[in-house]
């Protein structure tokens, strides 16, 4: 069974050693990348010791869903760049769990750079804060983005910014909206006719 190759694989590492992580990649993921159609990392050390032996790329032909149970921002934005090869990936859970700000503004644009991302979670430690402003810009190809779950503080202004440049949205949830002192581009138009449900847990 396992060498047939119609036999797709969820690969998930928990808290494996770092020999048994790189054995894993080497005998397992590595020669069967192109049948693999999600990966589960639960800790840094998985994703550091994953990200010393292997690379997501477009090698993995039917990866479908990726999920970092805890990452920081400078390994989220590798991640990303590669992701962005992907033609089949359709869901992107993360929780992202550092003190580092450098380049967090980044997180979003590339996320919403994803092909064929059809469900994104994002969530930050308690602490943490991140930019949601992606820029506006008129000849951008836009977000294929349908559900979205935004587990962080979040300003007025760069929630409008997220669903400029996601149209197809159905549902999205705002754990916590925050007001601005910035006017909204009144020059900003919304299009967003399949959205039927919003939840926002605390607005301020």
């Amino acid at each position: 069974m396992i060498t047939s190759s119609s036999l797709l694989f969820k690969i998930k590492f928990s808290k494996q050693l770092s020999s048994e992580i790189k054995d894993r990649c080497k005998h397992f993921v590595i020669p069967n990348r192109d049948r693999i159609i999600s990966f589960e990392f639960w800790n840094l050390l998985a994703i550091d010791e994953f990200s010393k032996q292997c690379i997501i790329d477009s090698s993995c032909t039917h990866l479908q869903s990726i999920t970092f149970h805890e990452i920081s921002s400078d390994k989220l934005l590798t991640f990303l760049f590669y992701l962005n090869s992907l033609l089949r990936l359709s869901s992107l859970t993360i929780f992202l769990d550092d003190d580092d700000f450098y380049d967090r503004r980044d997180v979003y644009r590339m996320i919403l750079q994803l092909h064929s991302l059809k469900y994104n979670c994002l969530t930050l430690s308690e602490e943490s804060e991140l930019s949601a402003l992606v820029p506006f810009a008129t000849n951008e190809r836009f977000s294929s983005l349908e559900y979205l779950i935004m587990r962080h503080k979040c300003i007025r202004n760069e929630l409008i910014s997220i669903l400029y440049h996601t149209p197809r949205l159905r549902r999205l949830i705002c754990e916590e909206l925050l007001g601005s002192d910035e006017d909204i581009d009144e020059e900003v138009s919304l299009m967003l006719p399949d959205l039927t449900c919003i939840r926002v847990g605390e607005c301020f």
